[in-house]
């Protein structure tokens, strides 16, 4: 007579449903850490490759990419209109602008910072990334899978009314859209003031109020209520450049972002100390500053644990915030936040998930 099988005890099943247990809680962490790690390495060389494309098209052209000048994108209309600064960027480096004469349907758009019709560009969307007789290809990146539309399927929820947000956005490997922040190569005042340096915009024609840097640029990135990216983030809410953070301090966190941090003005003076908030850069980190939000999708935030999780360490990193006062200084890649000099200079920006790439002159 052949012998009975044996089964498994209870206990035996409960040891074995343990270690599988174990084995799942130490491997999906270490699998979603290696998914975080190559998403962030395959933004940053995004990032490379659209930095050389930017000096290739300075090597060839003699000036920064963008259809419109860096002063046409500060343009007051453009906080409402919404075009951003990449758009404008990629319609050199990517093409995909059109005669005027090609009827304005379908994928054909005019797009552009300003109201005027005069100020504004007929493009085909359809032919971003397409070489043609007149399109010399400087960046070939823009596919499908970068190029995402904001609005509110693919992407997020950008006022689908207004042409320029229909425009599809460079994306990187986490789903939000990439800043570009672009100097004003025609401003060349030395710098004594946060406004030397960047502004909310550039005024109005005939008489602009000309800065280095334009907030209004990525204004349609840092509206509140409007979420942007796959992960929905509120810039407007939840970044030191959004719109609910007070003006004169979204420009100290400009100034933060897109100066130099191994070059001020006037760090080093003692008698009389020089204070916090009155450091300034001598120049800029590059012509064009390329700027992904990283992990979270938040732009230099404010806090942390907002939703969607916002995991940046935000005030804990040295932002100077009282109340509703919520900003980061250039000051603070020289002096600690009591003002007290840091044995070496740093870059405050580093602190946060966001990752920043400068290119050009």
């Amino acid at each position: 007579m052949s012998n009975p099988r044996r089964a498994f005890s209870l206990i035996e099943l409960l040891v074995v449903i343990f270690i599988i247990i174990v084995i799942v809680a130490i491997t999906i962490p270490a699998l979603a850490s290696a998914r975080k790690a190559a998403r962030k390495a395959e933004t940053q060389a995004l990032l490379t490759t659209l930095s050389q494309s930017v000096v290739q098209f300075q090597n060839d052209e003699k000036h920064e990419p963008g259809y419109f000048t860096a002063r046409d994108m500060g343009h007051n209309d453009n906080i409402t209109r919404g075009f951003s600064a990449m758009q404008n960027i990629l319609l050199d480096l990517s093409g995909g602008v059109v005669p005027s004469t090609t009827p304005a349907t379908g994928p054909v758009r005019d797009v552009g910072p300003k109201s005027a019709a005069t100020s504004q560009v007929r493009i085909n969307i359809d032919n971003i990334g397409l070489a043609t007789g007149s399109n010399k290809l400087y960046f070939s990146g823009a596919t499908k899978k970068n190029m995402v539309t904001q609005d509110g399927i693919q992407g997020g929820s950008r006022l689908a009314t207004i042409p320029e947000h229909v425009y599809p956005e460079m994306v990187d490997a986490f789903g939000t859209p990439i800043l570009a922040w672009v100097e004003d190569a025609a401003y060349r005042k030395a710098i004594t003031t946060v406004n030397d340096f960047a502004r909310v915009d550039a005024g109005t024609d005939p008489a602009p109020t000309p800065s280095r840097f334009y907030w209004s640029s990525n204004a349609a990135f840092f509206t509140n209520g409007i979420r942007v990216g796959k992960r929905g983030v509120d810039n407007g809410a939840l970044s030191m450049l959004g719109d609910q953070v007070a003006a004169a301090d979204r420009m100290r966190s400009l100034v933060a972002l897109t100066g130099n941090p191994g070059s001020s003005i006037n760090v080093a003076q003692t008698s009389p100390v020089v204070a916090l908030d009155e450091v300034m850069p001598t120049a800029a980190r590059g012509s064009v500053i390329f700027h992904s939000a990283g992990e979270d999708g938040a732009f230099l935030p404010k806090k942390e644990g907002s939703s969607p999780t916002v995991k940046d360490a935000g005030m804990a990193q040295g932002v100077i915030g009282t109340g509703n006062t919520f900003l980061l200084d250039f000051g603070l890649n020289f002096r600690a936040i009591d003002n007290s000099p840091l044995p070496t200079s740093t870059d405050i920006v580093k602190k946060f998930n966001d990752i920043v790439q400068a290119s050009g002159s």
